[in-house]
Order: C-alpha cells, then sequence, then structure tokens
C-alpha cells in the first residue's frame, strides 16, 4: 500500500523537524478548502473526496506536528520500517535500559537524572542523522542508522512512560 505524501500535500520539503508554524498554516488552508461542510450543495462524489481529504489533512497534521510520529513516517514512506516489525534491538542498548529501568522504579532523583541523560544521548545521536538527511543524503545506509534510532526512542519513550506512571 502507498503511503499518502504529506510533505507533498502540504508542499513542504520532507524534514525530520517541519516548521509547526507553517504546518498549521498549511492545515487551516487544506481544511478551509476540503471541509465537507463546505461541499452541501455538491453531488455525492464531491462529498466523499472532501471527506477523505479532510480525513487525509487532519492525519498529516497530526503526524508532521509529533516528531516521533514524523520520524516513523518518513521511514515508512522510504520503505525502511514496515508496520508491527519486530526489530531486534543491540543487547548493550537493552542492557543499559535494564538499568534505567530498574533506576525508575526506584523513583529516585538519580533515576530522573539517568531518564534524562538517556534522553539527551538519543537527541545528541540522532541529530547529526537527522541534519545528513535534510540536507539531502538519503541513502539507504542512513536510513537505516536513522531507523535503529527509531526504535531506540520508541524502547526509551515506552520505558520512561512506565516509569512515570508508577
Amino acid at each position: 500500500m502507498q503511503l499518502p505524501d504529506f510533505f507533498s500535500f502540504y508542499e513542504l520539503q520532507e524534514s525530520f523537524h517541519p516548521d509547526p508554524t507553517i504546518v498549521r498554516k498549511c492545515y487551516y488552508a487544506k481544511s478551509r478548502e476540503y471541509h465537507p461542510d463546505l461541499m452541501a450543495h455538491a453531488d455525492e462524489a464531491q462529498k466523499q473526496e472532501a471527506i477523505a481529504l479532510s480525513a487525509w489533512n487532519n492525519q498529516a497534521f497530526q503526524t508532521l506536528n509529533d516528531a516521533d510520529a514524523t520520524m516513523g513516517y518518513i521511514l515508512r514512506l522510504h520503505g525502511v520500517l514496515t508496520t508491527d516489525e519486530g526489530y531486534q534491538l543491540p543487547a548493550d542498548f537493552l542492557m543499559e535500559m535494564m538499568e534505567l529501568n530498574e533506576a525508575l522504579e526506584e523513583q529516585t532523583d538519580t533515576a530522573e537524572q539517568a531518564k534524562a541523560a538517556a534522553i539527551a544521548d538519543w537527541e545528541k545521536g540522532v541529530q547529526p542523522l537527522i541534519k545528513r538527511f535534510d540536507e539531502g543524503d538519503q541513502s539507504q545506509a542512513l536510513l537505516l542508522q536513522l531507523k535503529d534510532c527509531y526504535f531506540r526512542k520508541k524502547y526509551l519513550n515506552r520505558l520512561t512512560r512506565l516509569g512515570a506512571m508508577d
């Protein structure tokens, strides 16, 4: 199944960090253009198309306003990430996350520092890769590195959410 191209829909350059102000402006412009309520006098086919485009617009806005969702979307768009993919993270990363999980269960100031450090380390590692992508490197090797970062962040998000719920 071909993914819809939200960047083309909003006439934006593909980027892991699309400008939120521009995304919002595009969203509102498309909302005015495709809102189903504005199609009261249109035929049934035009109404259905407006509903589909309005839903697509909502999906584009939600995706491009969430950095994690945007990363997953771009990786899917380039075919390096599939739905429900079973990705194997490296053992050393999993050991680090196990230690972080134990610290989070203790709910100490040290745990919060460890969580902040893990997120900062992830950011430090992914930003140069994103910069390369945004500058035009869309090689398979780079996309696979970004895929690894995506799954690490997903794991880290899940772990830190669980720690916050205790």
